[in-house]
């Protein structure tokens, strides 16, 4: 009989190991040993906080570039993280693209394929022989997710006086482009393309690798990237009167640097804010 369970046991473990490589093309087996516990996870849910026990909240929004030698990993080769959000809204239908942050109206996949793709209109010589003749033909650019070089971050911060913790939630992330005029060609100002629930997007990202520079055998996620904090940003945005960007008021518009300090500023007031509550 027991030679029985145990033969079962065993068919059941092929079964289970099979299931995951037949769901996880990227599963690799490859190596020393197979590699297959970033698929295996599951995401840690964040601890349940009530209103009654927020005693500071603060609305921050920040701009993570990925040419930034410490955010290279966002881009890497094997599984970049524009192909991961790209693919899931437009191909795998499992993210829906908002329009604006207040995550009311979102984008069909058909949409969001159009967003930054244009018509370019170019001339064609059908008659090599009469350089005077020239045919305009209109040729489709589709837009390529390797062009995003930034990701917006909304998010919140808050102190929860029932745990003494400062929180850091994120609300949403929004991949940045550029938009081009029409078929002169001419890239317009950046902005964002679409926007992410992060809460919607854990359940994916806690099982997409990413590369860890210091360790091939420290499995990081994309989800750990984000809920570690492993990135280097800048905040662009804290709420106000106004509902402004910091480069949107009027002694920021015309220097750029001041605007990045002023950021500066608000990162820091955070750090303070935390830190004078642990003061004796």
């Amino acid at each position: 009989m027991k030679k029985v369970i145990i033969i079962v046991f065993v068919l059941i473990a092929f079964a289970v190991q099979n299931t995951i490589q037949a769901q996880n093309p990227a599963y690799e087996t490859q190596g020393a040993f197979p590699k297959q516990s970033v698929f295996e996870r599951k995401i840690v849910p964040w601890p349940y906080l009530r209103e009654a026990d927020v005693m500071y909240s603060r609305r921050i929004e920040r701009i993570i570039d990925t040419r930034e030698k410490i955010n290279l990993c966002m881009k890497w080769p094997r599984n970049p993280i524009y192909n991961i959000i790209y693919k899931a809204v437009t191909e795998k239908a499992t993210l829906v693209a908002y329009k604006s942050d207040s995550l009311s109206s979102f984008y069909t996949a058909e949409e969001v394929l159009k967003l930054g793709s244009y018509d370019k209109t170019i001339q064609v010589y059908p008659d090599p022989n009469d350089p005077y003749y020239a045919i305009d033909t209109v040729i489709p650019v589709r837009f390529k997710p390797e062009d995003i070089k930034k990701y917006k971050l909304i998010e919140e911060w808050i102190f929860d006086r029932n745990t003494s913790e400062m929180y850091v939630r994120i609300l949403a992330i929004a991949p940045m482009y550029r938009p081009v005029a029409g078929s002169t060609g001419f890239d317009l100002a950046e902005q964002e393309m679409f926007y992410i629930k992060y809460s919607d997007a854990r359940p994916i990202f806690v099982n997409e690798e990413l590369f860890n520079r210091f360790n091939d055998a420290g499995r990081l996620t994309v989800d750990d990237f984000f809920e570690q904090r492993l990135f280097n940003s800048y905040i662009t945005k804290e709420s106000n009167d106004y509902d402004l960007a910091i480069k949107q008021f009027d002694e920021f518009k015309t220097d750029p640097y001041e605007a990045l300090l002023r950021g500066e500023e608000i990162k820091n007031k955070l750090f303070e804010f935390e830190h004078d509550l642990w003061e004796f």
